[in-house]
């Protein structure tokens, strides 16, 4: 990912998204938000998740996602997802368990409220 720490940046820009077992994604566009647990983890952070959303000049959401490991052996997974929609990118990031319970992470929240800041397809989708 880009950095962890959560700010967007208003500008176009080239951004290079690595992906676990593809070639690296690249488009042109503006982040629109970001969330990361690594300071919820406490002392131990020795692992965490981290999300970063971007609008494509081509109007496109691409939604990265990475899970950070600093344990030996394990190695760091990477993926991004490419949506059409808002609401497609609200269904990529809720969960739903055997039980038909359904929701979504306060780090998806978090970067989902960010990039509502930043585009109004956003806004309400968190309610």
């Amino acid at each position: 990912m880009n950095d962890t720490t959560n700010n967007t940046e208003t500008e176009t820009k080239r951004y290079t998204i690595r992906r676990d077992g593809k070639k690296d994604f690249v488009f042109t566009g503006v982040k629109l938000g970001s969330s990361s647990d690594y300071e919820n983890q406490g002392p131990q952070n020795s692992r965490w998740h981290e999300i970063e959303m971007y609008k494509t000049n081509a109007g496109k959401y691409v939604v990265a996602q990475c899970y950070v490991t600093c344990w030996q052996g394990e190695e760091d997974s990477r993926r991004a997802d490419v949506c059409e929609s808002a609401a497609e990118v609200l269904e990529l990031l809720s969960w739903e368990d055997e039980e038909s319970n359904a929701g979504l992470s306060d780090l998806a929240k978090e970067a989902l409220v960010e990039a509502a800041e930043n585009d109004s397809a956003f806004k309400g989708l968190t309610l």
